[in-house]
């Protein structure tokens, strides 16, 4: 999707789901299968092939699923409550502005 003002305004469960299905889906299915060709051309043309890639490929791969589990199980978790958190905290934050000098 090139059109970036479209997720401006778009809920934030929309932009999450997209994220998920159009990246963290896409990365690890991608690097299941990029890390093992990459170390089957290293021990096939080890005399021309750069020895560090498949290692590489494999710390990048570690790297990035640490990443988006950490996107998984904490931001969007938290990103999804904002709703929630806001909607409670509604009838306060109106009073606010009307009481600060009580305090």
């Amino acid at each position: 999707m090139t059109d970036f003002t479209v997720w401006e305004t778009a809920p934030f469960n929309s932009t999450i789901d997209h994220i998920l299905q159009r990246y963290h889906n896409v990365h690890r299915a991608q690097f299941e299968e990029l890390v093992p060709l990459a170390q089957k051309v290293a021990q096939v043309h080890a005399d021309t092939f750069p020895a560090e890639v498949p290692d590489l490929l494999a710390y990048m791969q570690n790297e990035l699923l640490m990443h988006m589990m950490k996107e998984e199980r904490m931001l969007f978790p938290t990103i999804l409550s904002f709703p929630k958190a806001l909607a409670a905290a509604g009838p306060v934050c109106t009073l606010w502005p009307k009481r600060w000098w009580m305090i």
